[in-house]
């Protein structure tokens, strides 16, 4: 993706793992939890606004899962009976070993869910939006929104979409 910057791989054989690491991007941080509750705090003002704090907390809940995986969530993976979800990371399709993931749905996701519901085979309504029609759209729009947010509420350049991600399981207890 970057031939210029250095990478580094590190291989752990025994474990299966490969590590990559762009000595040239910031390492991501997770989020204090003063910000955490800012933010989750926040009564959003718009649609837009909606939408991006809602994907931040589907992340954040679902232990880290992506906007891109978000938007191929489909009913046929939802188990509303035992409140649980399974999907697999797009980001690792190509792998030959995919891990699913598990996911007890909350309070949060199901009220998530409603807002955002899907009419046909996706649990979210994002791709009947046109402006949101791909999985790249949505991200894009998002993280623009997310941008806007983050200064209007007053939070730190840490506090961003992977942030969910990073902070999932340093926060959750």
């Amino acid at each position: 993706h970057y031939p210029l910057r250095r990478q580094r791989q590190m291989c752990i054989r025994d474990r299966g793992y490969i590590i990559k690491e762009d000595n040239d991007k910031p390492v991501a941080k997770y989020v204090e939890n003063e910000e955490r509750d800012l933010f989750m705090k926040y009564i959003p003002e718009s649609e837009n606004e909606e939408r991006a704090c809602d994907i931040w907390k589907f992340s954040y809940y679902s232990a880290g899962m992506n906007a891109t995986d978000m938007y191929n969530l489909k009913w046929k993976d939802v188990n509303l009976d035992e409140n649980i979800f399974t999907y697999y990371r797009k980001k690792t399709k190509r792998q030959k070993r995919q891990i699913a993931k598990l996911v007890q749905l909350s309070d949060t996701h199901l009220e998530i869910i409603e807002r955002h519901k899907g009419k046909k085979e996706f649990v979210f309504n994002f791709e009947s939006i046109p402006s949101l029609s791909t999985s790249k759209k949505l991200t894009d729009h998002v993280g623009k929104q997310f941008l806007k947010l983050r200064k209007k509420i007053g939070l730190s350049k840490n506090f961003s979409l992977m942030s969910a991600r990073t902070s999932a399981f340093t926060n959750l207890s």
